[in-house]
């Protein structure tokens, strides 16, 4: 009795490193695009509480800060907690330095006078652009992974007796 045996040709699967780098690639277009997603206005009254604000400091407020904050602060980045006519009390989230560095802070407490800033900002979501961003990072991971089915999902499989059963039904 001749028994016929039948066995699935299957495409080897794609190699752990290329989907590894994919998914690495696509985390860094969705976190790089985060920033997109905000808009800075120059502040013209009072923000409202927990308003995310950038503050740049004078030379003024470098060095009345300087021993609390660091000598070579450029800006500042926080939540708002309370304001007055005179000063802003927010949480710091960051600092930026002069020469270009910047450091997270954990939502330290402290109040800038209005006179030791040269530059007022609050940074708002901007749903114009996360929409406009949203779709760029959908439409590349389309693409990215259309791609990648197209190039490795058509590999090889085939067998050494072009494609036939083996001899013997073994």
């Amino acid at each position: 009795m001749d028994a016929t045996v039948h066995r699935a040709v299957r495409a080897p699967a794609i190699p752990p490193g290329r989907s590894r780098r994919r998914w690495t690639a696509l985390s860094l277009i969705g976190v790089l695009s985060l920033n997109a997603c905000y808009s800075t206005r120059y502040l013209t009254g009072a923000p409202s509480t927990d308003a995310r604000v950038v503050l740049e400091l004078n030379d003024q407020g470098r060095l009345a800060y300087g021993e609390r904050i660091g000598p070579s602060v450029r800006e500042v980045e926080g939540m708002v907690t309370s304001t007055n006519d005179s000063a802003y009390a927010v949480r710091i989230m960051s600092v930026r330095y002069l020469d270009g560095r910047q450091d997270r802070w954990a939502g330290e407490s402290f109040e800038f006078s209005r006179s030791h800033l040269s530059r007022a900002q609050e940074r708002e979501l901007s749903t114009s652009r996360t929409t406009l961003m949203s779709a760029v990072v959908a439409g590349g991971a389309a693409l990215l992974f259309a791609t990648a089915k197209l190039i490795g999902g058509a590999q090889g499989g085939g067998t050494s007796n072009g494609g036939k059963n083996p001899p013997g039904g073994s």
